[in-house]
Order: structure tokens, then sequence, then C-alpha cells
């Protein structure tokens, strides 16, 4: 590949790339942190280490994996707890040979502690974690395990992260107390995003990290039961979690455009990646990817980005982190007519290329069409179209068509308004936030 140099910072910390791996098994111990290092990301968030019994403990299994269910084949729930390592016995022995490894690879590393709602815990292994010679912490106020009830079950519930007066004073202690710095993880159970991370702020963290994974259950219909375990808990990562991730983030960059990000949630490829960062996360944290595809998922990741780069002509990961977030903006004041018009004075229509449409093969159209605009005879491979006075210009048979021959245009110009890719310029904001 080129020459291209995929450095980040992120406040203070300079990142080899912005991949990373997110809090989780995948860097809980040295030998973990190698396989990373050997994996070439671009520094190491770890674990989270817990000062309570509670949370060093886990169930049996713990990874339920639902790939046996048609359309779940990357999602599954984790009941995984903290680090099954004492945090002090982490501090005599596992951590100090992280952070040789990461020294030697000339990359930081950030330490993830959660502990419970004491502030005084938070300050003095904050103050540990610093002497030890970690590079950063990341306050994990947003695990979905934390709350445990009198039987020391996990609940699902994310006391000190809801609780956002009680994040305040945790993030302004810990921040009073080290030199080094400290970001704050957000949980996606808690709304708004942008509240929370406007008042989080005042504490002055070094940055945000977006976010947690949220709760999720699985029914097993044969078996007539919850898939795996009987309770709503643990993470639930996955594909589907990108776009809910994302527009929190957008969210908060527009409250807080000058805060460090670090995106998290349901990543598995470059494309997954490059989204995080287009919105302006200065990394990007892979858990989801790794668990499906091992380790591996982080070469192929870095790849992909740098292969992206090459093919859009960027040599420095400045020239694009945050482009996408600059088109976000308002709508047009005229992009949803009021009152909604006459149908037959709906200023628009879809357009089928008839040279890439099959019908004899294919019916989609005439399935997914509310309004029966479409009638395809498969028999005799002829589609006929009944616009007028029908079409609302909704956009479905644009998006579903798998031969992507259908266009939304003006009936008056003939211009696309609308093709399946980027922005829709009806849709296009007339105010931007940067």
């Amino acid at each position: 590949m080129g020459d291209v140099d995929l450095t980040v910072k992120m406040g203070s910390l300079t990142f080899k790339n912005p991949v990373i791996p997110g809090s989780s098994e995948i860097a809980f111990d040295a030998k973990s942190v190698k396989k990373c290092i050997d994996h070439g990301v671009g520094g190491i968030v770890t674990k989270s280490w817990v000062n309570f019994p509670e949370g060093v403990t886990r169930p049996f299994p713990y990874q339920v994996f639902y790939r046996k269910f048609p359309g779940y084949d990357i999602s599954w729930i984790t009941y995984v707890h903290q680090n099954t390592i004492p945090t002090d016995v982490g501090l005599k022995k596992e951590i100090p040979e992280m952070i040789r490894l990461c020294r030697k690879a000339e990359i930081p590393i950030v330490g993830s502690l959660q502990l419970t709602e004491r502030i005084e815990g938070w300050v003095e292994y904050s103050k540990k974690f610093e002497e030890a010679g970690y590079d950063g912490l990341e306050l994990n106020l947003s695990c979905p395990q934390y709350e445990f009830d009198k039987e020391k079950i996990a609940t699902g519930v994310t006391r000190v992260g809801e609780d956002i007066e009680l994040g305040m004073e945790i993030i302004k202690a810990v921040k009073e107390t080290v030199s080094i710095p400290a970001w704050a993880k957000l949980s996606p159970i808690v709304h708004p995003a942008q509240l929370y991370a406007v008042r989080w702020a005042k504490s002055k963290p070094d940055g945000i990290s977006a976010h947690n994974a949220p709760l999720g259950m699985l029914i097993d219909v044969d078996a007539e039961e919850p898939f795996g375990s009987c309770w709503v808990s643990g993470y639930l990562p996955g594909k589907a979690f990108v776009p809910e991730s994302i527009a929190r983030i957008v969210l908060i960059r527009e409250v807080l455009p000058e805060m460090p990000i670090s995106g998290i949630g349901g990543m598995f490829d470059s494309f997954d990646a490059l989204q995080y960062l287009l919105v302006g996360c200065q990394t990007v944290q892979i858990c989801s990817g790794v668990y499906i595809r091992g380790y591996k998922a982080f070469d192929e990741i870095i790849d992909g980005v740098k292969a992206w780069m090459e093919k859009k002509g960027y040599t420095t990961t400045d020239q694009f982190i945050g482009k996408a977030f600059k088109k976000v903006g308002k709508p047009r004041p005229d992009y949803a007519p009021t009152p909604f018009p006459d149908l037959k004075d709906i200023p628009y229509k879809p357009v089928v290329d008839m040279n890439k449409c099959r019908p004899k093969e294919c019916n989609v159209c005439q399935e997914v069409c509310f309004y029966d605009c479409f009638e395809v005879d498969m028999k005799k491979g002829e589609l006929k179209q009944d616009y007028e006075g029908k079409c609302y210009a909704c956009g479905c048979c644009v998006g579903l068509c798998p031969e992507e021959a259908i266009k939304l245009v003006d009936k008056k110009t003939g211009e696309v308004i609308w093709d399946n890719r980027g922005l829709a310029k009806t849709l296009r904001p007339y105010v931007t936030y940067v």
C-alpha cells in the first residue's frame, strides 16, 4: 500500500492509528495485549478493572451467540462482568507487563476503571493507575451489569452512569487527582445523550467514549423460552447498534464540537469504523469484529481504512475525520410540503432503467410498493408502471431494488434526486453545524 499516515491524536494522546480494542476480554492481560499489538492496533484500552468482589465473577456460559437464528448471525449477548483478575493483583503483575509491552510498541495504553459509587474508590485507584504507568484512564460509568441485587446477581442497571450528578462528581474528583487524561464512558441507555455529555463536560473530562453496549434478550421460538439466560442483562453487541451509536455521537458533537470522542459500538469492518471517523471520532474501539473473527479483524479493519484512504487520495487522517459531520444540519424548509399535496402534484416519480431491470426473474418492486405503482408479468418479462395519482415518492422501490435499477427523479427536469447513495438532494441541509 502507498504512503498513508494513520496517526491520530485524541487530546494529548497520540495513537499509531485510530483502531484500538474496546474494553473487553480482547485486552484483559499481558498475553491478550500482546495479541492486539501483534495485529497492529494503534493503542490499547484494557478490560475494566474493579474493586468490588461481585464484579470479579462470571456465569457459565457467559458468551451466548445468536447465529443459529436467521438474521442474527453477527449478534450475541455477553454476560461477562469485569476483569476476573482482582485489581490489586493486576497492579502487581499484569498491569506492569501490559504497560511494558505498549511502551515497547510505542503506543499508548488506557486503563478502564469501573468502581462502585464511592468517589473515594475512584480517587484511590485512579492514582494507583497513574503511578503504575498508564497513559490515560477510561472511566466506565456505563456498564449495564453494574447494579447487583441482594443476591449478588447482575440486574442490568447502570447505577453510576444513570446518575448524572454522581457521574459529574466522579469525573471531577478523578481529574483533580491525576494528571493523565481521563475519558468518560457513556451508556446508550441514558437519554438524551447530549444532556449527559454537556453536564459531564463541566467536570472537564479529556474525552468521551461512546458507547457501551445496550441490554438485550432473544427468545427461542422452538423452545418457547428465553435463549441463553432468563434475565435481561449483559451486553448486546452487533452491527445493528452502529446507526444508533452514530446518531448519538452526532448529537453530542452538535453541542460539544471540540470534545474528543472515542467511538464504540457494533463495528465489524472498515466500513463501520470509517463511519465513526467521518462523524468526528478520533479513535474507534473494536469489540464486535474481534469476537466474531478473532484478532485478525484488527488487521482487516486497519488495512481497509488504509485502502479507502488511498482510493480517496488521503495521506493523513485529519484530512477526513469529521468530514461527514460537516454535512449534518437542519433540513431544508421545503423538505416536507404543508399541506401534503394531491398525489398528482407530487413533483417526483420513480424511473426504471430497463437495461438493469430483470422482470422475468424479479418482482421486488411490485411486492414492496404499498401504492400498486408496479405490475410485473414474470412469464412475459414485462414491467408495467402506473404512477399518476398513486405514487407518494416514498423511496421503497429505490432502496429495495436488487439491481439498483430505480431512481427517484424530478418529473419536470428529469434530475435524479435519490439513487440510494449519499444524501438525497431533497434532504440536504440548508444550515450545518460546522
